[in-house]
């Protein structure tokens, strides 16, 4: 193993003879691989997580800044099942790194950078619709501009929109163009009680590229438009599947 300036890769080669069929792999026990271990050292650590295992990746950008990822094993509890991982990248210009995702102790997996996007809309005449509000970003990834929703990265995304009508709903969600095709999908409702509000939705999973934007167009029936901050009717989502 060198340390220091090399130009030779390193390779680590492991062979066990755990092969037996009651041998459990996910035993902790079970020795077959890299450990990386920060064991007790007769003290306890003074609060979880700070003290970890960690897996650190670092190389260099063009111009010379250091870019930084790590996996770090932690505690999330102080008895049995109390093991997260933690996956972060950076670093920044005091030499932190971000965590951007995290499996905790109980399996959960969160990404705080993930992108989405959610708001309410209003608007009783047809055409598209231009104002958006109760918005609620996650990482500033989406922007808009006179009604148009931009994605902030090409990705697959989960689109799903809502309304509520006092009359026939034909309603559609269309993406780069503010016109009513090429549209995603509809949602309409041509059979209603008089003098009822009614609702409907749809949703889809589809590609976006960089740069793609999201819209709503109405094409006909009088939208219910009574929202308010704390009771949004017609709603848009938005979410990066990956």
């Amino acid at each position: 193993m060198n340390s220091g300036s090399t130009t030779s890769p390193m390779r680590l080669r492991f062979a066990d003879d755990n092969n037996g069929s009651s041998n459990n792999p996910f035993s902790f026990e079970y020795k077959a691989g890299l450990e990386i271990e920060n064991g007790y050292s007769g003290a306890a650590p003074s609060a979880n997580g700070t003290k970890v295992a960690k897996l650190q990746f670092t190389t260099v950008t063009s111009n010379g800044y250091g870019a930084t990822a790590s996996l770090i094993g932690l505690a999330e509890g102080t008895g049995y099942d109390a093991g997260a991982l933690v996956f972060t990248t950076g670093s920044n210009s005091s030499g932190l790194e971000t965590e951007r995702m995290r499996i905790n102790k109980s399996g959960h997996v969160t990404t705080p950078n993930q992108p989405f996007f959610s708001a309410a809309w209003n608007q009783s005449g047809t055409g598209f619709v231009t104002s958006y509000n109760n918005i609620m970003l996650n990482n500033g990834g989406f922007t808009i501009t006179s009604g148009k929703i931009y994605v902030p990265v090409a990705g697959y995304y989960f689109i799903n929109a809502y309304g509520i009508a006092t009359d026939e709903f034909d309603t559609r969600v269309v993406a780069n163009t503010t016109g009513n095709s090429p549209f995603l999908f509809d949602f309409r409702q041509s059979n209603w009680v008089s003098g009822t509000h009614h609702g409907c939705g749809n949703g889809r999973v589809v590609h976006l590229a960089s740069g793609s934007y999201v819209g709503i167009y109405r094409l006909g029936g009088t939208q219910y438009t009574g929202a308010t901050t704390s009771n949004p009717h017609n709603l848009i989502s938005i979410m990066l599947m990956g």
